[in-house]
């Protein structure tokens, strides 16, 4: 068994995603009793968001949407023995408080984990207490759990195990071999006829077994033999408190500058590490070859990136995006945003031909193509952290403007599917009005009801502003009033049902499931969809299986089986609640890709759409 712990200073977040994620594991969450209950009870929330960001639900989904592989999960309360907690005769410590902050945690978090129903509080001073004795003893029951349901250790495996500590040491002091030097490795000590099938198993009973971390690379991928000297002899250093406050404001390094930084390593193999990680970039300037590090940029955005006396974009195209997370995830946007930085550096890099520009600050990034300007920045507010995203464009560039946009969310949703892929993101659509005229606080609108309007009265929908905000059509506001953009897009509503995600068909679960005392459930639901017959079908393992997600499977074997569909009949049953999350949870609109949206428009593979 190894042991991973990973820390709660903020600069380590950007890594955890690639450690994080995999059920076949325990997960320990430490507050500190310490602390006032309250403070305790935002601890707990925010590392459960946290995992629940890294780990998305899989179908099946079980009673009231659980997963079908929930992370296990040990509340531990430490500082037992100097905090207000008693000590009974057992020699347990015990507090009304932890009972409390377990009811609390359960009731949001219960139906996505399979939480141990006792917190245990510890004295860490004392090794033989009964709640240590208690820790290790959950720890070793479900470790036999996990290891039943993993593949067998093969003598294959042992024989690669055994070989691990020699090579790790021939390798001193830079423990990492590219794919194919660890396949070399392995003919040439271990089976010379080992097949790829069988190397790639090893090499991911290897990564469960916590022996190495496989970091694929725009090169040749590498394999890291020793995940310590990557965690806390490298990125410990690199991400700790004391190496930021001196690393370079600018967040930009030479390979000469590097090596000055950390001269016992060759720069060239620790910064492959790094860019294979999400923490830096190459860059090519004219002179030298760079390296960009988002995470240490300190600069403070320049005056003038976005003027509102530019006259290319007076009476010209403006449109924008904010994203926001759910309560407990709001500090998961800070987290990302460096990464994001990385993402569209690489994108200019790579995607973009001709001469884009990327001028990128603390918080902040300004990508410009041609005439395309659009602006990227994170931003604190009382309710926490939110990205906005702004774009603009000549008057006669409708269409390139839209694709812009959606090239820009497409960045941003493909690091939130790397980084946190059950984490929920709404997107509020801003003003046009408001952006063309530089208000600081544009008017916005929730995804909920942008989709609600569009499912009604379609694109002439029209969005109701206040007293100082015009009503807007949304042909307008999401189209740029352009026929060429509007044809290519489908409503969400008329999407197939198919197309919801599994994180909002588990909210739905949570919803639906339950039996509500008017009737008002799954299966009033099945009567609404006209699939009365297979309620007592659908019945069956109640419990075990979501009768809704279920429901959902069957009712959609019908063609006819949209979102908007499923929107109406939840209205029809009274459930205005579960009609929201629907609303809310899928995608306003899909891009219908054709040969000529081909240079604009977003990678397939990202998704993106103005709401996930």
């Amino acid at each position: 068994m190894s042991i991973w712990e990973f820390s709660g200073q903020d600069s380590y977040y950007q890594l955890y995603d690639h450690f994080i994620g995999n059920t076949n594991c325990i997960h320990v969450i430490l507050y500190n009793l310490e602390d006032n209950l309250q403070t305790q009870i935002q601890q707990c929330c925010f590392w459960l968001a946290f995992l629940q960001s890294r780990i998305p639900p899989v179908e099946p989904l079980g009673d009231q949407g659980k997963s079908h592989k929930p992370a296990y999960v040990i509340l531990v309360g430490t500082h037992a023995d100097s905090s207000n907690c008693r000590k009974i005769s057992t020699g347990e410590f015990v507090s009304s408080q932890s009972a409390m902050l377990r009811e609390k945690v359960g009731a949001k978090f219960e139906v996505v984990f399979s939480i141990h129903n006792q917190v245990l509080l510890v004295d860490g001073h004392a090794a033989s207490s009964p709640a240590l004795k208690a820790l290790k003893t959950l720890v070793q029951d479900r470790k036999q759990q996990v290891i039943e349901g993993l593949p067998r250790v093969t003598q294959f495996l042992e024989q690669v195990l055994a070989n691990l500590p020699e090579w790790k040491r021939s390798l001193n002091p830079f423990p990492a071999v590219t794919w194919e030097g660890f396949i070399q490795f392995i003919h040439d000590n271990v089976n010379p006829l080992a097949g790829d099938e069988h190397l790639k198993e090893v090499i991911q009973q290897l990564q469960l077994m916590g022996e190495v971390v496989y970091l694929k690379c725009e090169g040749e991928d590498l394999i890291l033999l020793d995940p310590k000297w990557l965690c806390s002899t490298l990125c410990g250093y690199l991400l700790s408190q004391e190496f930021m406050e001196t690393a370079r404001v600018t967040g930009s390094y030479s390979l000469e500058d590097f090596q000055l930084a950390l001269p016992e390593y060759h720069s060239k193999d620790i910064l492959k590490v790094l860019e294979a990680l999400g923490i830096c970039i190459q860059c090519e300037t004219e002179s030298d070859t760079e390296y960009e590090f988002p995470c240490y940029n300190l600069l403070d955005r320049l005056d003038g990136l976005w003027d509102g006396e530019d006259a290319r974009y007076m009476g010209g195209q403006y449109s924008g995006v904010v994203l926001k997370t759910g309560p407990h995830a709001e500090h998961l946007l800070s987290v990302m945003f460096p990464r994001i930085q990385i993402q569209l550096r690489r994108n200019m890099l790579h995607r973009y031909t001709g001469e884009p520009d990327l001028y990128q600050w603390l918080q902040g990034s300004k990508f410009c193509c041609g005439p395309l300007e659009g602006l990227v920045t994170l931003h604190q507010t009382q309710l926490g952290e939110e990205v906005e995203v702004k774009v603009r464009a000549p008057k006669d560039a409708k269409k390139e403007c839209f694709f812009f946009l959606e090239e820009i969310l497409g960045i941003i949703d493909q690091v939130l599917l790397e980084m946190s892929p059950g984490l929920p993101v709404d997107k509020y659509i801003l003003s046009s009005e408001d952006l063309s005229s530089h208000k600081e606080a544009p008017h916005r609108w929730s995804p909920r009801d942008t989709m609600d309007l569009l499912h009604r009265d379609g694109w002439d929908g029209m969005l109701q502003g206040n007293n100082q905000h015009k009503d807007v059509s949304l042909n307008h506001l999401l189209c740029f009033k352009s026929e060429e953009v509007r044809n290519q897009l489908v409503r969400g509503c008329d999407l197939h049902v198919t197309s919801i995600s599994t994180v909002t068909r588990q909210a739905l679960c949570q919803l639906l499931d339950p039996v509500d005392p008017l009737g008002k459930d799954w299966c009033l639901l099945a009567v609404q969809m006209g699939l009365q017959d297979k309620v007592p079908k659908l019945d069956v393992a109640s419990g075990s299986y979501s009768q809704t997600a279920r429901l959902l499977d069957e009712w959609g074997n019908n063609t006819t089986s949209t979102v908007g569909a499923l929107v109406d009949a939840l209205r029809t049953l009274g459930r205005e609640d579960a009609a929201d999350v629907v609303l809310a949870g899928v995608s306003l609109y899909r891009i219908m890709q054709s040969e000529n949206t081909e240079e604009h428009s977003t990678p397939a593979s990202s998704g993106s759409t103005i709401s996930r």
